[in-house]
């Protein structure tokens, strides 16, 4: 029944109330009944209660419409979370089943590196080294997936080190390389600016490095896969406030207003999302949250739909160690 209909039938209703609770007031008081045709007693008392009766039967109706709208929105949320859970079973069983031959890949090349059927060359062992770190990525992206699938992301193990800024610079090139032909193909730019070649050799950033490759990995493959032909993705790393910050640029699809509260959401993709790219379970953001929030870094964005996204990465650097503060401080004297 149309909300509009139920609202007049409950102020008839209400009316109707009111009229009868008159009619008794009047009986109490007076031992007949109201002629209001002839009589104009208590008017202002009478109209009062009318009124009254009136908005309670309107308020009424109203109770009951948002008691069904709350009992619709809660199996709403229900069916949801069942969807849910059976979306991130499936993952946990998709990640079960790669993890074994994932976890023969790494130990194979890491005994080749350990020279256990001969020497290689050392084009061949660069090869090689590559092999182990994308087997080593591999791993972490399944274990990030088994983490999903336990519903558990904020327990997410990271193995921290210090990691140089030479280093780590070099690994975030060889990434970009990587999509570099990815980019190409879809006649997209790809630029790299850097000023971390103007910081200290001794600073380091705090750093689980296949996990933080794979956020960056991700923001890199987003960014290509939302851009258009003729588009271009500017990456830019610097140091600002003791921490390293990793900026990606892009002039893609945006992200809707709607959209942009949940673009961290487990298994979310917003709507031109999936009309770019029908492919995607939409979970590579929520992951990248989950790996820089271990980190004590952050992990945002600012974007508007169909002018481009800008992704903003903030890792602390290591503290320096003593005897750097001191180097540090006679170079200031």
């Amino acid at each position: 029944m149309n909300n509009i209909l139920k609202h007049i039938l409950g102020a008839l209703f209400g009316v109707f109330a009111g009229i009868f609770l008159v009619q008794w007031l009047y009986y109490a008081e007076y031992g007949g009944t109201l002629n209001i045709t002839t009589e104009a007693k208590h008017v202002s008392r009478d109209f009062v209660i009318l009124l009254c009766s009136m908005v309670s039967g309107v308020l009424s109706v109203q109770a009951l419409i948002t008691r069904n709208a709350l009992k619709d929105r809660m199996l709403q949320v229900h069916f949801l979370e069942e969807e849910m859970t059976a979306k991130t079973r499936i993952i946990g069983f998709a990640a079960h089943a790669l993890r074994t031959p994932a976890s023969a890949l790494k130990w194979a090349v890491a005994e080749l590196l350990q020279g256990e059927y001969g020497s290689f060359s050392q084009e061949q062992r660069a090869v090689l080294e590559k092999l182990d770190f994308s087997a080593e990525t591999l791993m972490s992206i399944i274990e990030d997936y088994l983490h999903v699938s336990e519903l558990k992301p904020r327990s997410l193990k990271v193995s921290f080190a210090c990691i140089s800024l030479v280093d780590f610079e070099q690994r975030i090139q060889s990434i970009l390389e990587g999509k570099r032909e990815r980019a190409t193909r879809k006649q997209v730019t790809l630029r790299y600016v850097s000023t971390l070649a103007e910081e200290p050799l001794t600073q380091s950033v705090m750093a689980d490095l296949p996990r933080l490759m794979r956020v960056i990995e991700s923001l890199t493959g987003n960014a290509i896969d939302y851009t258009s032909a003729g588009g271009e993705i500017r990456i830019q790393t610097s140091i600002a406030d003791e921490n390293f910050l990793f900026e990606i640029r892009d002039t893609g699809i945006g992200i809707a207003a709607e959209d942009k509260l949940k673009i961290f959401s487990e298994l979310f993709r917003a709507t031109n999302a999936r009309q770019a790219k029908t492919s995607g379970v939409g979970i590579s953001l929520f992951i990248a949250r989950v790996i820089v929030d271990a980190h004590n870094g952050k992990l945002w964005f600012d974007s508007r739909e169909n002018k481009g996204t800008t992704f903003y990465m903030r890792i602390p650097l290591c503290a320096p160690k003593p005897t750097e503060e001191f180097e540090t401080f006679l170079k200031k004297i």
